[in-house]
């Protein structure tokens, strides 16, 4: 195939720039020329002032237009609109002391390439050659399409002349003619190959019979046929051909199989140079701002799915310059392939992509990142750009990275605001000297900042014994007497006073320090726990929760045991939680830490049971000893179905599986008494005690505080009955017909206040107004009938709704229903044979 030559690439020198500035100072005009000449750059400049000599003076060859923004006769914006309608593909960088950041991203919009403030020169060269050289590459992409473009039509003009690449066969696959376009194409000689089989020829033995299948089909229907093939060539190269084959027959009545094709293998090797040259630096083989723009457009149409954020962040690398100044472009070269490589092979989590921004600024594009991980990842970063260099004959080289940061959809909604907010975070970047790092947001900066600080803080805290343990007491409900403590750690900050585990639990469990932190926990309640029974005071066990790190971590069993020995404490009276999630995260492993735990006698239990996924074939092999109920389901316990019904299923699978359970969160003598009439083994919450320091606990201890049993257990049965209305004279009525009676009667005059006697009461009947303001009756039966299955439900109202009611009646929620106003010997009758029918339950 002809190939037309290639003339030498555009290409610009340092030393022979023409350069247009437009400035109407010349002393601040001869301060840039210098500032470029001492980079470096060797250049002609013309200085000109006013349109009308900036429009004489483009109409001469410029490689650059550098251009203050406050002019005598016009402005800065007036000769960029100009430069870009003459000379579009000339850079154009507006060096200004007045230019705000909002005309500042005005200019960058319509065209400018970049803006230098004049206090700030010395970023001018830099600026100026990475524009003078992405000017470069453009010119170099678009002479190369212009000589592609040429060199297609031209092998077309070819083809049509000397014709394609032509075969004939007959139905054995014989190469019957061979034409010269073939020859040349595949390097095979007609005289050679004329008579021998084409496919065996032609294709590799893997392919031979289904080349040989497309010729052989019956269906003759299918030709004339297009496809494109892959052929050996004689030198054993892979050759393209676009093929057309058809069938003739000769004047004999003999099938032929006449190929013609195409062969595009240039061509396609001249599609892969285009793309390479559209879509990646020429020099670190990276994606460009191209392939950015396209991965950002994609991560924004994914955000919604998949949550998260979307992270752009530029890093540019200080000193970078300087070495290539200093050392030859050749150092420099090794340096920026040397920080690709680091990119490269860094795996930060969720999606990534690295891209070539500009020269010297890489951009890395994350998805599916959480805000609480951001900090830790913009760290991990930093660490490694800061990392020493290494060059031919230069060891240890530092550069300073800086790195700005823009978030979706915190910051911009589109793929063209996010990196020029990130360009913008990162001049700010560059503009602190003792950040390496800014966010576009100065809330988030600031958020960020204050978590960092914290978290440098609070690896100080645990050196320096800031930590301090508090205990909440767990009772039993068997005897109400204090059965053990779960340790739970707080921070004594020394400047912010006493944190929570919810302030700073989450930013050790971001790094390894929930590893030092979980150790000194652990290490701190066995010795009180020892301590306690060195005094003659025995709790039952000392529970600490385990962390999803600390229980992966592969010496934990060693660690147990070393803080063990060292306190001294047996280990039946330690007690280890694991959360849910991180037992049911590999179960295999979890087992087997399990039962490694258990042999040396330590108890186990299962922290926040029902939040997470539980297998329960699984669960059963579990060495555990008890269940925790999380308290969200003990928050609204008395008043709600649903989280009675999810209580009562732990508790039903707890006493299965032969394990205690634990309900957290006990706060009201309504939870507690609902909890031990369902079998709840022990609780702990503020209504019995909230943590307490180690002093406060051993108090209770030595004064050997308990829970009331009475307090716990309902009375001895009494013909109670609960009456339901929101109106008083209502319930008044009510209590006065039925007075003689001998029932103790209960009033509410809402749900709520119901469900809380309910809960403290055994109530045998429930008499409730239909037309309450806050639930109808027949709805509020109906959850009483599952909350309480046996206490007999009777409505009373005075509108006859017959859907509602009968619908209630049909579904078991009301056992009789009156009418107001009643009669009071039938609504006697009524409640007596109700209470006989809830006494027969009891028998």
């Amino acid at each position: 195939m002809y190939t037309a030559p290639l003339s030498d690439p555009p290409s610009y020198s340092e030393e022979n720039l023409r350069i247009i500035h437009v400035e109407d100072v010349p002393e601040e005009a001869e301060l840039v020329h210098e500032a470029l000449r001492r980079s470096g750059l060797q250049a002609t400049y013309e200085q000109v002032s006013s349109e009308a000599a900036l429009l004489k003076a483009v109409e001469s060859h410029a490689d650059i237009i550098l251009c203050d923004y406050s002019l005598p006769g016009f402005d800065g914006m007036t000769a960029l609109k100009i430069a870009h309608e003459k000379i579009p593909n000339v850079p154009f960088i507006f060096v200004s002391g007045t230019i705000g950041e909002e005309l500042a991203i005005q200019a960058l919009r319509l065209g400018a390439y970049d803006y230098v403030l004049k206090n700030n020169i010395a970023r001018l060269p830099s600026s100026v050659r990475r524009a003078l050289q992405e000017s470069h590459e453009r010119a170099i992409r678009r002479r190369t399409e212009e000589i592609l473009f040429a060199e297609s039509n031209l092998l077309t003009t070819v083809f049509d002349t000397a014709g394609a690449v032509g075969v004939m066969l007959d139905t054995e696959g014989k190469i019957l003619r061979f034409n010269q376009a073939g020859e040349k194409s595949t390097g095979y000689a007609s005289k050679d190959i004329l008579g021998l089989c084409f496919w065996d020829i032609f294709f590799p033995s893997s392919q031979r019979q289904s080349e040989k299948d497309r010729y052989q089909r019956r269906d003759r229907s299918a030709f004339p046929m297009q496809y494109q093939s892959q052929w050996l060539a004689r030198d054993g190269r892979v050759r393209s051909i676009l093929c057309s084959l058809s069938i003739l027959e000769d004047r004999h009545f003999k099938t032929i199989f006449v190929l013609s094709g195409i062969d595009i293998t240039e061509w396609q090797e001249a599609e892969e140079k285009i793309y390479r040259l559209s879509y990646f630096d020429h020099i670190t083989g990276l994606p460009n701002r191209v392939v950015l723009r396209d991965r950002l457009e994609q991560a924004i149409r994914r955000h919604d799915s998949h949550g998260g954020v979307v992270v752009l962040m530029l890093a540019e690398l200080n000193g970078l310059d300087q070495i290539r100044d200093v050392f030859g472009a050749k150092a420099g070269l090794a340096l920026t392939i040397a920080v690709t490589q680091r990119l490269q092979a860094w795996r930060p989590p969720g999606k990534a992509t690295v891209t070539q921004y500009s020269d010297g600024v890489f951009a890395v594009l994350l998805e599916e990142v959480k805000k609480s991980d951001i900090d830790t990842i913009v760290q991990d970063l930093l660490q490694i750009l800061e990392k020493p260099y290494s060059i031919p004959e230069q060891q240890n080289i530092h550069l300073l990275p800086k790195i700005g940061i823009a978030l979706y959809p915190n910051d911009g909604n589109n793929t063209e605001s996010l990196p020029h907010f990130a360009e913008v975070a990162l001049h700010l970047a560059q503009e602190d000297a003792r950040n390496h790092y800014q966010f576009y947001s100065p809330e988030f900066n600031q958020e960020i900042t204050k978590r960092h600080i914290l978290k440098n803080q609070l690896r100080e805290a645990i050196q320096r014994d800031e930590l301090v343990l508090h205990y909440q007491p767990q009772v039993s409900l068997k005897n109400g007497r204090i059965d053990g403590f779960e340790a739970l750690v707080r921070w004594q900050h020394p400047e912010l006073g006493l944190l929570m585990p919810g302030e700073f639990i989450a930013l050790a469990e971001e790094s390894d320090l929930i590893l030092a932190l979980g150790e000194w926990v652990l290490r701190a309640a066995c010795k009180q726990c020892r301590s306690w029974q060195e005094k003659g005071l025995n709790p039952a066990t000392i529970a600490v929760n385990l962390s999803a790190m600390q229980f992966t971590e592969k010496n934990l069993k060693v660690l147990v045991g070393q803080i063990l020995a060292e306190s001294g404490l047996d280990s039946q009276h330690l007690e280890l939680e694991l959360t849910e999630s991180v037992s049911m995260s590999d179960p295999e492993k979890s087992i087997a830490i399990m039962v490694h735990l258990r042999k040396i006698g330590i108890t186990l239990s299962i922290d926040d049971f029902g939040t997470g996924y539980s297998n329960l074939g699984y669960l059963k092999k579990f060495p555990v000893s008890r269940l925790k109920i999380d308290k969200s389901f003990v928050r609204d316990l008395v008043g709600d179905a649903q989280d009675l019904a999810i209580c009562r299923s732990i508790i039903a699978i707890a006493k299965s599986l032969h394990l205690e359970v634990i309900a957290e969160g006990v706060e009201t003598v309504s939870q507690l008494k609902m909890l031990h009439a369902e079998g709840c083994d022990r609780i702990q919450g503020y209504y019995f005690s909230a943590p307490l320091p180690a002093d406060d606990c051993t108090s209770l201890l030595e004064r050997d505080v308990s829970l009331p049993m009475e307090i716990i257990r309902r009375p001895s049965y009494a013909r109670s009955l609960l009456v339901i209305d929101d109106d008083v004279n209502i319930l008044s009525a009510i209590k006065r017909a039925l007075g003689r009676s001998g029932y103790q009667i209960f009033t509410a005059n809402h749900a709520a206040e119901a469900f809380e006697i309910l809960a403290k009461h055994q109530i045998g009947v429930v008499l409730t107004d239909h037309q309450m303001p806050d639930v109808l009756g027949s709805d509020l039966l109906e959850k009483i009938s599952y909350m309480f299955p046996n206490a007999v439900r009777i409505m009373l109202t005075g509108q006859t709704n017959l859907h509602s009611i009968s619908q209630a009646i049909n579904q078991g929620a009301v056992y009789k229903f009156l009418v107001k106003p009643w009669d009071n010997d039938e609504l006697e009758k009524i409640v007596s044979d109700a209470f006989e029918k809830f006494e027969a339950t009891l028998r």
